[in-house]
């Protein structure tokens, strides 16, 4: 029975309307300008802009040696593999899809970047993952891949091996094969330990799916404290048998847990139980030592869970944050000593951790997309002044990171990234942003977090070497003259401040963040101060007679205050920490196979040319796919999805079971220019019946040939909290029709000519992840559609209108719907654009007014379990209103309905995706009895993340 429904769930989630986004991903296009090269090496191919050429070239040779090594340790040598470097943007990040198979890199060094290299992290973690699923190529499934091509594979992995596997074991990966990795790093793991210390564990389903109601540690952190143990005790062989299974009896219940189950008496849901155990035990039996605890702030968020980062004390004694939480956006705050909040701005995507205060100014960092090439990114600088409120963009198009406003608040430092990937260190006047200085310290390949001395003559960062080492250095603003005050080693150390005489920096004490000082002289650091779950981001207030942090609890990071010690204090000697241990223990493990030789030549680059590689067929089989409609129905589809995301193809025979007929089709976009251009062929068989001169119903057939050429213009970025688009776009459509010889009748025109317009515009507000929808946001939607030429034969035009405004509660929220229609009939019988009320279908008026309102809320968030069953998320309800108007020829028609929504959300049978279940219920206007509809619909879309998170794009179309 569990076999026939996780079936029925594929062919479900195969018929979405939405599933196709997810299955067949594309990150977005480069600028056209990029000059691409490409590099071999074994089973890898490096595709990548010449700017960069440097920077892969150093990281193909670490790859040389990583590469089998990461392999080996899953028992399999993937096949040959591209790897898409993007050029250096604003984000750091990577991943690897399939269908087709490929990696994709963005370059760009995080300011929070753990003692390794950062394209170092990047190969092995996405290799990993390429190892993972190539794994997956072969018994049945490699069966199924001769008949649906890499699509089969998708959705093996995707019925079977869950996210946490994925990211836990590429997490390993990376932890065995460098001297660092997010293993080893305390606030990785700190969401897990403070939860199972202070909450405990949840539900396995809850683990693995998340909740709206608690904060639930990602896959990455509940993935690697899986497979970490799991490895070290029973070897990698664990998880390379749990693949085979997995690949070999897909039509098996569970084979991946089951696999588990065989090699170690435990399926998956037990061993989360027992690892987890063995956890919490671990972390119970931390040391702590002598300093007593800081001092938690009073704030407004209470239990719920909400993140206060990077405090710091304002001249007016008040303390400054940003706040994330699942309760609202990102947001700067002002917290009064009595916990009181006032919200100082709103900043936008890639702001967190980057806030900074000097004199009567707070800055941060913004990303900006290019409107047109999505992969195109800046960092750009924000200030505010606190004195008159004043907020400017302090610099445009720029790719800086880690801003540090100097003591009175008139300079400000920050880390400049270039095109080539190389780092300096850029000194700003302020106001207007005039560079004063650029240091490029020889010998240090990355720069991270600068801080002020109080003197504004100095300045401190964390310097890193091209194999990860780091170090804490002192800069000489006025020589630019370095001191060395830490030597570079892999001890993890991050977040650096200055006091007067001393740097204080967040290092690792036990397994838990801990802060550290040392004195300019270089002196042996001691430890200043250690929390529960881990304690960072030290920050002297003031007057430098106290140390304001950020103390991770289960609620989340909360502002604490510790004195600054007076006294020097004994050295207290590292305890080992179990977790450190054990990753130290996975890389004696990986020593072996990192000795593995290459014997790959030396590096030959040459040009990448974009026409010959204009083509890659993925997938193919027996249904008609159609990616962007996301659609499938009964035919045959073959398509094509090149590596640099410009040229797709989609071609096939496809059956229309709504009219019983079959058509032939070509579907074209490319995408590499400025504006995206298409080309749709279609052409089939069809029939109907129509009477003749005595009424008799007679049939006759023709042959239809349909052409369409289109361009259209996406342009988005956003500003603060807005997501911000224009999207301009224009088809031609051609159809010719052929009737049959033996057909009764004939066609008045067989050579048919349509022109379609459309603008859509948004403006859309940022959401909180327990939103249902925008808080505030505007659509406009303009469409025109006519016969060129012939003005008579018919035309449609079309304006609509959407806002949504926050309810009379937290995550309520009202939408208001309004448009107008007006419609010629002719040759063409152009179809209607606006929304009708439901139960309506309408009489073909001309002209159509309507109206729509909605209210949505929150009903429940239950985390109810079934255990392998149904985990529910949320319940949600809304209220609706609509109303159209219809002028035919002088008869004004009224349409309207009102009624209610009730929707559940859950994970049915642990399906990866999202399960939607509701039923709408309405009455209509003057008509008796009640209406209504199920729904259901499994949504892809929050699988189809981006490297760089993004609001949702507006529906097409009404709500």
């Amino acid at each position: 029975m569990h076999k026939l429904i996780t079936y029925l769930l594929l062919l479900l989630a195969l018929n979405s309307p939405k599933a196709l986004r997810a299955q067949f991903f594309s990150s977005g296009q480069d600028p056209a300008s990029t000059h691409w090269m490409q590099l071999r090496k074994g089973s890898v191919r490096y595709v990548y802009p010449l700017s960069l050429e440097n920077e892969v070239l150093r990281m193909a040779r670490a790859g040389d040696s990583l590469l089998p090594a990461v392999s080996a340790s899953l028992d399999h040598r993937p096949r040959r593999i591209d790897i898409l470097v993007h050029p250096s943007g604003a984000v750091s990040n990577g991943f690897t899809t399939w269908a087709p198979r490929r990696i994709e890199l963005y370059p760009a060094p995080p300011q929070d970047q753990e003692a390794t290299d950062w394209l170092r992290h990047l190969l092995v973690h996405e290799y990993r993952h390429a190892v993972q699923v190539d794994k997956l190529n072969q018994g049945l499934t490699r069966a199924l891949g001769w008949i649906f091509g890499e699509q089969a594979v998708g959705a093996v992995l995707g019925l079977y091996v869950p996210l946490w596997f994925l990211e836990g074991d590429a997490v390993v990966a990376e932890t065995m094969f460098s001297r660092a990795g997010r293993g080893r790093l305390p606030s990785f793991s700190a969401p897990l330990h403070a939860q199972l210390t202070t909450v405990g564990a949840f539900p396995y389903e809850k683990a693995i799916f998340g909740s709206y109601r608690d904060f639930v540690p990602d896959h990455y952190i509940l993935g690697y404290h899986l497979v970490a143990p799991a490895t070290l005790r029973y070897g990698s062989g664990v998880w390379a048998g749990a693949l085979e299974r997995s690949a070999r009896r897909p039509w098996s219940l569970a084979p991946m847990s089951r696999s588990v189950q065989r090699q170690t008496g435990m399926g998956l849901r037990a061993w989360y139980g027992k690892a987890l155990d063995e956890a919490d035990s671990l972390w119970r039996s931390l040391p702590m030592n002598s300093l007593p605890p800081p001092t938690l702030l009073p704030t407004a968020a209470g239990e719920d869970y909400a993140s206060y980062r990077r405090p710091s004390r304002l001249a007016d004694g008040s303390l400054l944050a940003e706040r994330s939480s699942l309760a609202d956006i990102d947001r700067i705050l002002r917290i009064a000593p009595d916990g009181r909040e006032e919200v100082l701005a709103s900043p936008g995507y890639g702001s967190r951790g980057s806030l900074t205060t000097g004199g009567r100014r707070i800055a941060w960092t913004e990303r900006r997309t290019h409107p047109r090439w999505e992969t195109l990114s800046w960092s750009e600088i924000w200030t505010l002044d606190l004195s008159t409120g004043q907020k400017e963009c302090l610099t445009r198009r720029t790719r800086l990171f880690a801003p540090a406003l100097s003591p009175d608040g008139d300079r400000l430092l920050a880390v400049d990234l270039a095109p080539d990937n190389t780092l300096s260190l850029l000194l700003l006047g302020l106001p207007g942003g005039v560079e004063l200085a650029r240091y490029r310290p020889p010998g240090i390949h990355h720069l991270m977090q600068p801080a002020w001395h109080p003197s504004g003559k100095a300045a401190v960062f964390i310097a890193q070497d091209s194999t990860g080492r780091k170090a804490l250095v002192m800069i000489r603003l006025g020589t630019g003259s370095l001191q060395w005050i830490t030597p570079l080693s892999f001890a993890e150390i991050s977040r650096p401040a200055f006091s007067i005489d001393r740097i204080y920096f967040t290092g690792v004490y036990s397994d838990r963040d801990a802060l550290f000082s040392v004195d300019t002289l270089g002196s042996a650091p001691r430890l200043e101060g250690v929390a529960p779950f881990g304690l960072t981001e030290a920050s002297p207030d003031t007057l430098h007679t106290a140390l304001l942090a950020s103390a991770y609890t289960s609620s989340g990071y909360r502002p604490v205050s510790l004195p600054l010690q007076k006294l020097v204090i004994q050295e207290e000697k590292q305890p080992p920490g179990p977790w450190t241990a054990l990753a130290d223990s996975l890389s004696l493990a990986a020593n072996r196979l990192l000795a593995v030789p290459s014997g790959e030549p030396s590096a030959n680059p040459r040009p990448y040319r974009r026409l010959p590689h204009l083509f890659r067929f993925h997938s193919w089989g027996p249904v008609a796919v159609n990616a962007d409609a996301r659609s499938a129905n009964p035919g045959i589809s073959m398509l094509s999805h090149n590596l640099l995301n410009t040229s797709f193809l989609e071609a096939g025979f496809e059956y229309l079971p709504a009219e019983a007929r079959g058509e032939w089709y070509l579907l074209y976009r490319y995408q590499g220019f400025f504006p995206r251009l298409s080309l749709e062929a279609r052409t089939g068989h069809r029939s109907s019946q129509a009477p003749d001169i005595q009424g008799n119903m007679l049939d006759y057939g023709w042959r239809e040939y349909r052409f369409r050429l289109g361009a259209d213009l996406p342009l988005h970025t956003s500003s603060g909290q807005w997501s911000l688009g224009l999207t301009p776009s224009a088809h031609l459509s051609h159809t010719r029709l052929a009737m049959d010889d033996e057909s009764p009748f004939r066609f008045r025109e067989t050579a048919l000519w349509s022109l379609d317009y459309r603008v859509l515009a948004y403006r859309l507000g940022r959401r909180a992840p327990r939103d249902l929808q925008y808080r505030w946001g505007q659509v406009l939607e303009l469409n025109a559609l006519h016969v060129p030429w012939e003005p008579s034969q018919g035309r449609l035009g079309s304006a609509e209108a959407m806002a949504w405004f926050p309810g009379l509660a937290p995550h309520h929220g009202i939408s208001l719907y309004g448009a107008y229609q007006y419609r010629q009939s002719g040759q063409y019988a152009f179809t209607g654009l606006v929304r009708i009320p439901s139960g309506w279908t309408g009489h073909g008026e001309p002209e159509i007014y309507s109206l729509a309102a909605d209210y949505r809320l929150p009903v429940w968030l239950p985390d109810f379990n079934l255990p392998g069953v149904l985990f529910i998320k949320r319940f949600s309800g809304g209220l609706f209103w609509e109303q159209a108007w219809g002028r035919y020829p002088a008869t004004l028609f009224r349409y309207a309905s009102y009624g209610a929504e009730l929707r559940m959300e859950a994970h049915a049978f642990r399906f990866i995706a999202p399960l939607h279940l509701g039923y709408r219920l309405y009455r209509m206007h003057q008509r008796d009895g009640l209406g209504g509809g199920l729904f259901l619909f499994f949504d892809f879309d929050q699988l189809a993340g981006r490297p760089e998170q993004r609001d949702d794009v507006p529906p097409p179309r009404g709500l």
